[in-house]
C-alpha cells in the first residue's frame, strides 16, 4: 500500500522528475513525453493566464477524452479545489476521463493543499464520475506545512509536491535555502510517514544547468526522491545529479555482493560496519543507476 490505499500507486515507487506544460498548448504534450521526464503535467494552474483558464479546461479534457493520454506518465495540475475554477478544473477533468472509459487511475495534481480534507474532496468527485484518482499534493501554505504529515497518509495521495515558491510567501520568508530548509525537511518527514515519494519546487533559472544539478543533488541528500521541472531542458541535469557515481555504484554492488554471501546479521565491509539499514541503502543506489539508464 502506498499513501493508504491499496487502489492506486506510482508506477516505481517514486519518480526522480515531473515536467509541466501549459494545457493550452497541447501539442506540448508529446514532446513533454519525449523528453525522457518520468512524469509529464498539463498545467491548468500557474502556467495559464485567469482569460484562459476555460480555454485550457478544454483542451485538458480534449486530451483525456480522446488521447492519446498515457496515463503512467502524465498528469493534469487542476487549480485549487476551494476555488470556483478549481471545482470546474475537477468536474471536467474527471467526466472527460470517465467519457474515454479509460481503466486507469488518473494522476491529478492538487495545489494549495491544507489538510486531508482536500484531497478527501478530489476523491469523492472522481468517485462520482466512476474513476479513480492519484493524486499528488502540492505543499505550498502554512497550513499544508502543518498538516503535511496526514495529508500524505490520505487515501489516494501517491506524492508530495513542495510548492517553495507560495509556501515562502505564506510564511514570510526568503525563497533560498537556509530560510526554506525547515519546510523542506518537514515535507520529507510527512512523506516518510506516509510512505510515498516526494518532489522539490521547479527551479526558475532556466540557463543554470549546473545550478540546477547542485541543487538537486542537495534536495536529494535530504530525502527528496526527484524535482520538478517547468522546461525540457531541465530533465537532464536532474536525472543526471539523482544517479549515483561510479563509485557509489561500485561500493553499493559490493555491499550487496558481501550481504549474499555473509546471509542475515551485521558484517565488516571496507573497514566500516554494515547492518540492514546500510544494505537497503544500496539497493536504493543500484535502483537509482537502473533508473538512470533507461
Amino acid at each position: 500500500m502506498i499513501g493508504g490505499c491499496d487502489e492506486v500507486r506510482s508506477p516505481s515507487g517514486a519518480w526522480r522528475s515531473l515536467l509541466f506544460f501549459p494545457a493550452t498548448r497541447p501539442d506540448r504534450y508529446e514532446k513533454a513525453l519525449e523528453t525522457g521526464a518520468d512524469m509529464v503535467c498539463a498545467d491548468l494552474e500557474d502556467a495559464v493566464a485567469r482569460d484562459a483558464k476555460g480555454e485550457a479546461r478544454a483542451r485538458a479534457a480534449e486530451l483525456l477524452r480522446d488521447g492519446p493520454w498515457r496515463a503512467e506518465r502524465a498528469a493534469i495540475r487542476i487549480n485549487a479545489v476551494d476555488s470556483e475554477t478549481g471545482r470546474r478544473d475537477l468536474e471536467e477533468v474527471t467526466a472527460a476521463w470517465a467519457a474515454g472509459s479509460h481503466g486507469e487511475p488518473l494522476t491529478l495534481v492538487i495545489p494549495k493543499v491544507s489538510g486531508a480534507a482536500d484531497v478527501g474532496q478530489v476523491r469523492e468527485a472522481a468517485r462520482g464520475a466512476g474513476i479513480t484518482v492519484r493524486a499528488i499534493a502540492m505543499i505550498e501554505s502554512a497550513s499544508g506545512l502543518e498538516n503535511a504529515a496526514a495529508i500524505a497518509r490520505a487515501p489516494s495521495v501517491v506524492a508530495l509536491l513542495l510548492g517553495a515558491v507560495d509556501l515562502a510567501a505564506d510564511l514570510g520568508c526568503d525563497l533560498d535555502w537556509e530560510a526554506l530548509l525547515y519546510a523542506r525537511g518537514r515535507v520529507v518527514h510527512a512523506a516518510a510517514l506516509g510512505r510515498v515519494p516526494t518532489l522539490d519546487v521547479p527551479s526558475l533559472e532556466l540557463d543554470d544547468p549546473a545550478g540546477l544539478a547542485a541543487h538537486t543533488r542537495a534536495v536529494a541528500r535530504l530525502g527528496f526522491s526527484g524535482k520538478a521541472a517547468i522546461h525540457p531542458r531541465q530533465i537532464a541535469p536532474i536525472h543526471e545529479a539523482l544517479a549515483p557515481t561510479a563509485e557509489e555504484l561500485r561500493r553499493a554492488r559490493a555491499i550487496l555482493d558481501a550481504y549474499e554471501r555473509a546471509g542475515e546479521g551485521v558484517f565488516s565491509f571496507e573497514g566500516t560496519m554494515v547492518d540492514r539499514p546500510v544494505v537497503e541503502a544500496a539497493r536504493k543506489t543500484v535502483h537509482r543507476a537502473g533508473d538512470a539508464n533507461e
